[in-house]
């Protein structure tokens, strides 16, 4: 999917698939390693997710650069693996955003495999209650909204796999869910980031129907 949708391997984007294919194959390992290649891995199938959206997308720092409005705008993607680091984390990203353009949005990842997030959500039963789970990732988006103007947006995606063993047979249920959180105060400025989204997801997923 992410060499479809990029179309062209650059060299960052070959030195990230190579980073991609290290470390364990165990999603919760958080050797070194293993962490850099799952950081690698969300990066580039976020640049996958804008280019299948119809969007260009550079490699570039602050992780990648897109198009919004007529203007470049960077992307700085963190996975999550602490809820207890999910302020620290969104504030890094502001300021990588802030040291390389004028604006930009933070891009998020959290997963039930991080140690740090299990507990919270073993016990959901589907994604529609997932955010709910982690008010922790409010007060982020109001510190944002407050003390780093230049982000325009939080995308948060969510996975999380859970496994009962009984009754018999076992089952795995796995959820997904992505929030986005708009930032600016102005109605305009939210209506036009509210259709920037919606139309990088609805062209996100008739193309990746048919990868």
């Amino acid at each position: 999917m992410v060499a479809r949708s990029l179309q062209i391997v650059s060299p960052p984007v070959a030195r990230l698939l190579r980073l991609s294919f290290k470390g364990r194959l165990d999603p919760s390992a958080r050797d070194a390693q293993s962490t850099q290649a799952r950081d690698a891995q969300f990066e580039l199938w976020l640049a996958a997710f804008f280019a299948a959206g119809d969007r260009k997308v550079i490699t570039l720092e602050p992780d990648l650069v897109t198009t919004y409005w007529f203007q470049w705008h960077g992307v700085a993607a963190k996975r999550v693996q602490s809820v207890a680091k999910i302020g620290r984390r969104v504030r890094q990203a502001a300021e990588q955003v802030r040291k390389h353009l004028p604006a930009g949005f933070v891009a998020l990842a959290i997963d039930s495999y991080s140690p740090g997030f299990a507990p919270r959500l073993a016990t959901l039963r589907s994604g529609r209650r997932l955010f709910t789970k982690v008010p922790e990732l409010d007060r982020a988006v109001e510190w944002c909204r407050g003390e780093a103007p230049w982000i325009r947006a939080i995308i948060c995606f969510a996975a999380v796999c859970r496994v009962t063993l009984k009754p018999q047979p076992p089952n795995v249920g796995f959820y997904l869910a992505t929030k986005v959180y708009l930032l600016p105060e102005d109605d305009r400025d939210r209506k036009r980031l509210r259709e920037y989204f919606e139309e990088i997801f609805e062209s996100y997923v008739r193309r990746s129907r048919g990868l």
